[in-house]
């Protein structure tokens, strides 16, 4: 008596085929990774090349290893400010600006063999807020300004005793200064309140504390409007 045999479509097959591919394919692929710098500052690119590799930016080859000996002078924009240290088979850009932001790819072909992508974003420093009387104010109301020059990635915020009031940001650099504005009742009852202006993006912080006694009388009472 014969045996049965039960056979897999051949379209199964095809599917699975082109699923296992799928899988393994993606395994050989690195995952884009995140750095930031400040202009003027260095980053350094972690991934060593020892021996032989090259570092690319926006798929052009700006710098090359080739038997521990490299060309870091392969692309006029990172002329002397990109450098292969040998001990450690790190790359490094020095003197920051932030058209360098953008897509780089290190690879080591020989020795310790691997490729990474790093997403490069680079931002200028913050500068300290100012702080001014508003236009605004009124026999009812005292107001103030908190002001700051725009910069990528800006976050502005007012804070009391080190709690967040109000906050604002902005993604277009066009805007010359970010600004918020801070309203509070007059009244004849004074209390030292301190309050704190904060600049912020993901390289650096500046802080400008505010007497609010310089401005006007409060009352114990929170009576504050915002506004942008």
């Amino acid at each position: 008596m014969g045996r049965c045999v039960s056979r897999v479509p051949r379209h199964h097959l095809i599917l699975l085929f082109l699923f296992l591919s799928v899988i393994f394919s993606s395994a050989g692929e690195s995952s884009v990774q995140d750095l930031i710098g400040a202009v003027g500052d260095s980053v350094t690119f972690p991934i060593s090349i020892p021996v032989s590799g090259s570092l690319m930016y926006k798929a052009i080859t700006v710098g090359q290893v080739f038997n521990k000996q490299s060309d870091t002078e392969l692309s006029e924009k990172f002329v002397n400010r990109l450098q292969w240290v040998s001990q450690s088979g790190f790359f490094t850009l020095s003197d920051l600006r932030t058209d360098d932001s953008g897509l780089y790819t290190v690879e080591s072909t020989k020795e310790q063999k691997g490729k990474q992508d790093y997403q490069l974003e680079v931002y200028k420093r913050v500068s300290a807020p100012q702080v001014m009387n508003s236009a605004s104010s009124s026999s009812e109301f005292c107001s103030f300004l908190c002001s700051v020059r725009n910069v990528r990635g800006l976050k502005l915020s007012l804070h009391e005793d080190g709690v967040l009031l109000n906050d604002t940001s902005s993604s277009d650099t066009s805007d010359i200064t970010l600004n918020l504005h801070l309203e509070i009742k007059k009244t004849n009852n004074h209390r030292e309140r301190t309050f704190s202006c904060v600049a912020s993006n993901p390289v650096s912080d500046k802080t400008t504390s505010i007497n609010i006694t310089h401005y006007c009388s409060l009352n114990t009472g929170k009576h504050m409007r915002f506004c942008l």
